[in-house]
């Protein structure tokens, strides 16, 4: 039957988007320490920047960022293959609530919902 999705699709479908969750959230973490951006300006290494200077330090930060990510691609896809799908999904969840926390520079790691959300993701990577 051409309509139907096997099991076994469905779980490679989910891990791959696992791998993709988790690898962005990584590269989205690291991407915050290279340079910050906003309507009036372009920020590295705590100082304004030129626009000539703000393009190479683009480029070179596409660069690095290709290169990490695809070593961080790599270990993540190397991890969730020992992984069961409720450890993966505890995982992502875990990731996800950290890598929130880190990009929103007012918000804390350690607020009474992150702390739960942070216990149940524990509890899925646990189980």
């Amino acid at each position: 039957m051409a309509g139907n999705i096997k099991v076994s699709e469905m779980l490679d479908t989910f891990t791959e988007s696992a791998v993709i969750a988790i690898s962005g959230c990584i590269m989205a973490v690291l991407g915050i320490s290279l340079f910050s951006v906003n309507d009036f300006s372009f920020v590295s290494d705590g100082k304004f920047q030129s626009k000539n200077a703000a393009t190479i330090i683009l480029i070179f930060s596409f660069l690095i960022a290709a290169g990490v990510s695809l070593l961080v691609d790599t270990l993540v896809r190397e991890t969730i293959a020992t992984m069961s799908v409720v450890n993966i999904a505890g995982s992502v969840l875990m990731i996800s609530r950290v890598s929130v926390n880190l990009l929103v520079k007012k918000w804390t790691l350690f607020d009474e919902e992150s702390i739960i959300i942070y216990f149940l993701a524990g509890l899925l990577i646990y189980l």
